[in-house]
């Protein structure tokens, strides 16, 4: 039998912002080293800033990208929320694409 491994993790507001309660370089040497231990196919994580630039149609994931950046999750298949009301924060879903 082949397993399948599911983690999910609230992030609580994890954002690229300069304003942030903590910086992200921080909560990336935190967070990484958690996420690679990890070796799940399928991550849910909540609470992950989506902010819209200036000019941009289409919301940002940057503070994700750069936590995923040299991970085997950086490939992984995305799928997102809608915004909730009251922040810019998305509940976002992370599968592992199946090779062939």
């Amino acid at each position: 039998m082949t397993a399948l491994r599911i983690a999910t993790f609230n992030v609580e507001n994890l954002t690229d912002a300069p304003d942030a309660d903590a910086p992200l370089a921080a909560r990336i040497d935190v967070l990484k080293p958690q996420f690679v231990r990890m070796a799940a196919d399928i991550v849910c994580l909540q609470e992950v800033d989506a902010r819209r630039a200036a000019a941009a149609s289409k919301r940002s994931l940057a503070a994700l990208d750069t936590l995923l950046q040299g991970t085997e999750y950086q490939t992984f298949h995305r799928a997102t929320t809608s915004l909730r009301r009251t922040a810019n924060t998305l509940e976002v879903g992370l599968k592992r694409i199946a090779p062939g």
